[in-house]
């Protein structure tokens, strides 16, 4: 049993925070900081929580291999120098923010698990100069942001999956976005119209990255559809007026498809893959279909 009462700060070099309860309270919030480039911060055990704010900060790597809970703002960064040595992993266990906090999570490349802010109603911010990848990802939250200046989000094999009713905003310049609907229908609409909070709506530039500002409530990818999986267990619908270029990327339509604006399908695979019958409506010429 670990029990830290009105702990403030913690300076160590290496490494673990271990335990069958890790229960903190009392204090302003919880900070922890490791001091190492090869050293890895590891939370394990049962359960850590703290009624405040917690604030893991590793100049290697950060480890979550249990449930950790805060009643405010959640930070947990690897590579807190920004030298480009450490890694986010979320090996087991639940993330999760009681208060009206978000949770910001950073690393090289970093492994998302189940991560819960305030029961869905606040965000998950997620920034990372390599890869951001699904470790059985599962979230629960208004807002999910995921950005990335030099790696993907996702992979064609295991996409990040958004669930119904949250907003999505997706950034990687420099590779590819893997991102998959949990429940609902994908419409793909300029980045002026206004969002359905029911649709998952994907405001694309086609000519490049970042070339459309985020309207407020919109979920919006801001990459070129090269590189882009895109899976939805619904429809897949083009507005009118909308040029949709899928470029190389790879669309799994589990409804139907429906196509009010331009297809260019470039060097794309769409697959049906509902389980039961499909219809496909609108002019649609394809390079790929399965």
């Amino acid at each position: 049993h670990l029990s830290i009462r009105r702990q403030r700060q913690m300076c160590i070099r290496d490494r673990v925070i271990s335990g069958n309860t890790a229960s903190l309270s009392g204090g302003d919030r919880l900070y922890v900081y490791v001091t190492s480039d090869t050293s890895t911060l590891t939370v394990s055990g049962t359960t850590l929580s703290e009624t405040n704010g917690i604030y893991l900060y590793s100049w290697g790597n950060l480890d979550i291999q249990t449930n950790v809970d805060a009643g405010a703002t959640f930070y947990l960064y690897a590579d807190y120098d920004n030298d480009g040595t450490g890694n986010f992993t979320h090996t087991s266990g639940t993330i999760s923010t009681t208060g009206a906090y978000n949770v910001f999570i950073r690393g090289v490349n970093v492994s998302l698990g189940t991560i819960s802010a305030q029961s869905g109603s606040k965000d998950i911010i997620v920034t990372a100069t390599g890869n951001i990848t699904s470790n059985s990802a599962s979230f629960t939250a208004a807002n999910v942001v995921l950005k990335t200046t030099g790696g993907s989000i996702g992979t064609s094999s295991v996409p990040i999956p958004i669930p119904a009713n949250c907003y999505v905003d997706a950034k990687a310049p420099q590779g590819a976005v893997h991102i998959s609907r949990t429940s609902g229908n994908m419409t793909v609409r300029n980045a002026s119209e206004a969002s359905n909070v029911q649709d998952f709506g994907l405001a694309i530039t086609t000519a490049t990255y970042g070339g459309q500002s985020q309207p407020v409530g919109d979920h919006i990818v801001h990459k070129t559809t090269s590189g882009l999986t895109l899976t939805t267990p619904g429809n897949f619908t083009i507005n009118s007026g909308v040029t949709f270029n899928a470029g190389n990327g790879s669309l799994n339509v589990a409804g139907n498809w429906t196509n009010s604006g331009i297809f260019t399908a470039g060097t794309s695979t769409v697959t049906f893959n509902g389980s039961s019958a499909q219809t496909i409506t609108g002019s649609n010429t394809w390079y790929n279909l399965t």
